[in-house]
């Protein structure tokens, strides 16, 4: 049994706390982010959080663009996953990968965690869920 403690599986801290954040204003529909992007305020509310990473998503990997900070464009395309799918397919996931032992082998770059997540996730997702991430996403934009 794991620790709980050993994360060396984990790619991007930001964008798996940015998840949390999501589930909590799925469940919480008056939870409320206002943000800036690029000089235009928003307000986005409950569920309507998934809009943001939208337009980062728009900007990088929705455009076959990777390049460089596009934790919000994978986030987004995480939320079509929840969207389509529910959130427990990440939460199962989570519990499985808090509880590896640290003696887990976990590839030591971010591309290799970013696919060790993912095959994680796919053996409990529908065979297509994994079709959500752009086949133009590149090891170098992780």
């Amino acid at each position: 049994m794991g620790t709980g403690y050993d994360q060396s599986w984990n790619f991007n801290e930001e964008l798996f706390a940015n998840i949390r954040m999501n589930l909590a204003m799925i469940k919480v529909p008056e939870s409320t982010v206002i943000e800036t992007i690029d000089g235009k305020e928003y307000t986005f509310k409950g569920a309507g959080i998934s809009e943001k990473y939208k337009i980062h998503y728009d900007k990088t990997l929705g455009t076959g663009n990777a390049g460089t900070n596009i934790g919000d464009g994978i986030h987004y395309t995480f939320c079509r996953i929840i969207d389509k799918y529910g959130y427990d397919l990440f939460k199962d996931t989570f519990d499985y990968l808090y509880e590896l032992p640290g003696s887990t082998p976990v590839s030591a770059t971010n591309w290799g965690k970013f696919n060790f997540f993912l095959d994680t996730h796919s053996t409990g997702s529908p065979p297509e869920a994994r079709t959500f991430v752009r086949p133009s996403l590149k090891a170098t934009s992780i």
